[in-house]
């Protein structure tokens, strides 16, 4: 059998094959991207050597990597597919190798010179692709996202992400993600027939330029570092179409999802994962005390205010979660959140609001939270701070009555859970709503009160840095 070479996954499965069960070739074919009859040929090879090859066989290979040119898949003369009838072996080959051989009525075929075609030049950058594919067909050990994986799960992954691509390539917002989108639209429409959509994951564009661009495509997305991986897809998935499904739905409707792709697409398609994944990445470790809930006002605008287009609160709590998340223990913006105290829904509510309103690419940003990172005052021990301000809001007694009488005697009683945030956020640089004066976060005219009192406290206090600024023996 011609096509045993290719067995084991690479890329096929013959195993389980009985040539003579049409009920087992049916089985084969779902595997997708069968060669069930049909090949293609270069014209230049047929012209040196008049051999067809039988890698010609295989969609993977859309591009002759001898010569560097497309392959042609239909015979100008007969209009059909090369070699693609079932009956032809019982017919005899025409005696000229390079003939087209389409059986075209009793005991004739289609005498067409395939040599006498143009051979289309491919673009570089194609050849790569077709190379790589070469190798995995003979078994050579391959790459993805850094990592060795055996050469039938690199078709596999490959083939699979192709097939993805295929399908939201089908958009119209698609056909600025890529040159040959717009070559696959024309060929969508002169195939078109009006019932349902095509399959991608069994049989795969004839065009051997549209074949050639989306492997190109999804090998370089397969070989990339995750975190440039995640980047080259995220443009894709923004055009897949909304359903009350989800996107979730939509592709693995679509394709098979391999273990590789099924982490390539859980970091794309959630915000914040791809920059988590960078930021871990990072040699120089900094001690979880050392991150308040609120990055230093002044070091968040120096680096970050002006690249996040959150608010003030928005981005600097941002800031510190992405510190948090560069941690080597680690593993979700959620942990982050509760490492430094807050509720896991305020840091996922904090991490979407900010990539929401963000258009910064992921590598500036990263390169300012680094720039960020190394200002950060390793002295201080903001988890130390915040236990100082909770101790005063478990027993103002031992402490209000002075403070008042010394700074602020016409402060009222009920601006104690004020003041007790004002520490919370001017010396611990703590978030407001976890402040420990309330219990439960506070509403909308809670903390429009609260800001006009940080603003009147502010004119007659200094924000208090250093020592703790609650004299005596606190309980």
């Amino acid at each position: 059998m011609t096509l045993q070479r290719f067995d084991h996954g690479h890329p096929l499965r013959l195993e389980y094959l009985d040539p003579g069960d049409i009920h087992d070739l049916r089985v084969m074919q779902r595997q997708g991207w069968f060669p069930t009859k049909g090949t293609q040929a270069c014209p230049l090879c047929l012209t040196d050597t008049g051999t067809w090859s039988i890698y010609w066989r295989l969609p993977h290979l859309p591009i002759c990597l001898l010569h560097g040119t497309y392959l042609v898949v239909r015979c100008p003369h007969c209009g059909r597919r090369l070699r693609g009838s079932n009956h032809l072996p019982f017919k005899g080959f025409p005696e000229d190798p390079a003939a087209c051989g389409n059986p075209t009525g009793s005991n004739a075929c289609c005498d067409y010179d395939l040599s006498h075609l143009a051979a289309l030049p491919a673009p570089a950058e194609e050849i790569p692709t077709v190379q790589a594919i070469h190798d995995a067909l003979r078994g050579h050990p391959m790459r993805l996202h850094g990592q060795k994986i055996s050469a039938a799960e690199y078709l596999n992954d490959v083939r699979q992400l192709a097939v993805l691509l295929l399908h939201i390539a089908v958009q119209p917002a698609a056909t600025s993600l890529a040159g040959w989108v717009d070559d696959f639209h024309t060929t969508m429409r002169s195939t078109a027939t009006g019932q349902r959509g095509p399959r991608w994951g069994l049989t795969p564009p004839e065009a051997p330029e549209v074949r050639s661009g989306v492997l190109t495509d999804a090998r370089r997305i397969m070989e990339a570092p995750l975190p440039q991986a995640v980047e080259m897809l995220q443009p894709w998935l923004t055009v897949i179409p909304q359903s009350s499904a989800g996107d979730g739905s939509w592709i693995h409707s679509r394709t098979v999802i391999t273990p590789r792709l099924q982490q390539l697409l859980h970091i794309a398609r959630a915000p914040g994962r791809a920059l988590a994944f960078q930021l871990q990445d990072y040699e120089r470790l900094l001690p979880e005390h050392c991150i308040p809930q609120l990055i230093p006002a002044d070091l968040y605008m120096l680096h970050l205010a002006h690249l996040i287009q959150a608010g003030p609160r928005a981005g600097r709590a941002f800031a510190s979660l992405c510190l948090v998340r560069s941690l080597p223990t680690v593993k979700s913006w959620g942990q982050a959140a509760q490492l430094i105290g807050y509720a896991h829904a305020d840091g996922m509510r904090i991490v979407r609001t900010a990539y929401a309103r963000t258009t910064t690419p992921t590598e500036q940003l990263e390169k300012a939270i680094y720039a960020l990172r190394a200002d950060l005052d390793l002295s201080i021990d903001y988890r130390v701070r915040e236990t100082h301000v909770r101790r005063l809001s478990h027993r103002p007694e031992l402490w209000f009555p002075q403070w008042k009488k010394v700074h602020h005697s016409a402060m009222r009683d009920n601006s104690l859970p004020f003041l007790i945030t004002w520490f919370w956020e001017r010396y611990a640089c703590g978030d407001l709503i976890t402040s420990p004066a309330w219990d439960e976060s506070p509403d909308a005219p809670t903390r429009v009160a609260y800001r006009a009192f940080a603003k009147r406290t502010d004119k007659h206090f200094a924000p208090p840095t250093g020592a703790f600024p609650i004299p005596g023996k606190m309980p």
